[in-house]
C-alpha cells in the first residue's frame, strides 16, 4: 500500500479554522486593549467609537450601567494594565 501524502488542499482545509481563530483572537485582544485604555483614561470619544449601542457594563458589585451612563462617567476597569492578558482555548 502506498504511503498517504496529504495534499495542500487538505492541509489548508484542516488548518484554516486555526488561522481564522488566531485572527479572531488578535482582533478581540486589540479591541479589548483599546477599550481598557480608553476606559482607564476616561477617553469619551474613543469609548463612543468602541461601544455598541446595546453595550452594558457590570461592575464587581453587580451594578449594571448602560452605554450612556458609561460615557458620562467611565468606570475604571478592574485590570488597568492588560499587557499580561492571555487567550486560552
Amino acid at each position: 500500500m502506498p504511503p498517504l501524502i496529504p495534499s495542500a488542499a487538505i492541509l489548508v482545509a484542516l488548518l484554516s479554522p486555526l488561522l481564522i481563530c488566531a485572527d479572531d483572537d488578535t482582533a478581540m485582544l486589540q479591541a479589548d486593549h483599546a477599550f481598557v485604555q480608553a476606559a482607564a483614561k476616561g477617553d469619551k470619544a474613543a469609548l463612543e467609537n468602541l461601544l455598541d449601542a446595546d453595550f452594558t457594563w457590570t461592575d464587581f458589585e453587580g451594578k449594571i450601567y448602560s452605554r450612556s451612563q458609561v460615557l458620562q462617567s467611565s468606570p475604571k476597569p478592574a485590570i488597568a494594565n492588560d499587557a499580561a492578558a492571555q487567550v486560552k482555548h
